[in-house]
């Protein structure tokens, strides 16, 4: 639409009082001039990510933990339960440990000093000890005895001996005398020793 005023003589201003249009030196004052407007921004889609554009919410890709983070994590509680169960198997099959089985060996009714002619094999004897059948203990009876109120008392200890085994057996090396047998019950009731008696 024309302006009512002629723009060549308005001097000294920018824009027109009458509608506003800038008066610029060589341009034809009553040609209305086109505002340029910025272009319109249209919103990028991403088939691969989904759409993010403006205001669009983050895929779900974008909000998952990196893959290699996971594996870590689950390869450290692998190993972490791993080591836990050989342990745990380690204590419940563990052995106890050993320990020492002493023997007491007493002639009834006999003097040291003066031994009857029967028990002389008795002193210094090699003694041995069986678990379960299998020879384990080896030692040797005192080569002087003990008098005591009951009698000439004998000792000795065997050392290192398995306490997870069944039957225990002590004999003399000789294969004189016999043996005598006692489960782990009975020989751990005892205190881990055989008190023995001859006469």
């Amino acid at each position: 639409m024309p302006c009512n005023l002629d723009h060549s003589k308005l001097t000294g201003l920018r824009f027109c009082t009458s509608c506003g249009l800038p008066l610029t030196p060589g341009v034809p004052s009553n040609i209305p001039q086109q505002v340029q407007s910025p272009p319109a921004v249209t919103p990028q889609v991403n088939f691969n990510s989904g759409f993010q554009g403006f205001g669009a919410e983050p895929s779900d890709s974008a909000m998952q933990p990196p893959k290699n983070k996971n594996v870590l994590i689950f390869s450290i509680a692998g190993v972490t339960a791993f080591l836990v169960l050989v342990a745990g198997i380690f204590f419940v099959t563990k052995s106890p440990a050993p320990v020492s089985v002493s023997v007491s060996l007493t002639l009834l009714d006999q003097e040291c000093y003066d031994l009857s002619w029967g028990y002389f094999d008795i002193l210094g004897a090699d003694v041995e000890l069986e678990v379960d059948g299998v020879t384990t203990g080896y030692a040797s009876l005192s080569a002087l005895g003990n008098t005591t109120y009951a009698g000439c008392e004998f000792t000795t200890t065997f050392y290192g001996i398995p306490a997870d085994g069944s039957v225990y057996s002590y004999s003399m090396a000789s294969g004189r005398r016999g043996s005598i047998t006692k489960t782990k019950t009975e020989l751990e009731a005892d205190g881990w020793s055989f008190d023995l008696t001859i006469g």
